[in-house]
């Protein structure tokens, strides 16, 4: 016996089957919810890192790959993606559904802490914890007012030190990335008549200014229930002062 003829012969129930799946398809059909942009909650952490003036080979050898190396100890990671550009690493983390983010971004920043042959040059590790309907929904352009000019140099330190902090307080936020603007640099130019005088090479010179600007890495201190960030900076703090201190090399 096919399901035809059973439906045949017992036509009454099969009417009823009939009108109950009709009705529940149209109570489903009014309780579901409707999406424009329909985005999952994909476990996601995104590891940026900065290192200025490297080309992309330079990057993906001395940032990408070491950081997906230690990446790869953390538990509950199912897929790794990762793009180097003209001084930017950028590295996505996905992790299996159901899994604890939160957990899981103490486990990255602890794999983070070991790496110690990030370059010298290089800026922090910035971890986020993102989603898969993670996007920018906000964007902001400054613009001078009538009758100024604009400084482009200005923006960019008027964003990072007053307006970024700012916006870091609002709760909901994930992650916050600038764009344009000029960042400030120091060019150091070497008479080589000078060097030869001092028998300095100039090897010597950057190494000076290496010594001189340095921001190493020491690990967590753990104080009560806080956990705090060690480092050891030593900077110069203007140009007058960095001047000098190589001058005290030289001679």
């Amino acid at each position: 016996m096919n399901v035809i003829e059973t439906a045949v012969r017992w036509r009454h129930g099969t009417f009823v089957l009939f009108c109950l799946l009709a009705l529940f398809g149209t109570l489903a059909l009014f309780n579901l919810p409707i999406e424009l942009q329909p985005g999952g909650d994909i476990p996601e952490i995104t590891i940026r890192t900065s290192y200025p003036g490297a080309s992309p080979g330079e990057v993906e050898d001395l940032i990408t790959r070491p950081v997906e190396e230690v990446l790869e100890n953390v538990q509950g990671i199912k897929e790794i993606s990762s793009s180097s550009t003209l001084g930017s690493s950028n590295i996505t983390a996905e992790f299996e559904w159901n899994t604890n983010i939160n957990e899981r971004f103490v486990d990255v920043l602890s794999k983070l802490q070991l790496i110690s042959s990030l370059p010298l040059e290089a800026g922090d590790p910035s971890v986020q914890v993102a989603s898969g309907d993670s996007r920018p929904i906000i964007r902001v352009a400054l613009s001078p007012q009538s009758g100024y000019q604009a400084d482009a140099d200005r923006y960019l330190d008027l964003v990072e030190e007053f307006i970024i902090p700012k916006l870091r307080q609002i709760e909901g936020i994930a992650d916050i990335s600038t764009s344009g603007g000029r960042e400030k640099e120091v060019e150091v130019i070497v008479d080589p008549q000078a060097l030869a005088d001092r028998q300095l090479r100039l090897e010597d010179v950057i190494t000076a200014l290496r010594t001189n600007n340095r921001d190493v890495r020491g690990g967590p201190m753990v104080v009560g229930r806080r956990e705090y960030r060690v480092r050891t900076l030593s900077r110069s703090q203007d140009i007058t002062e960095l001047e000098g201190f190589v001058l005290r090399r030289d001679e």
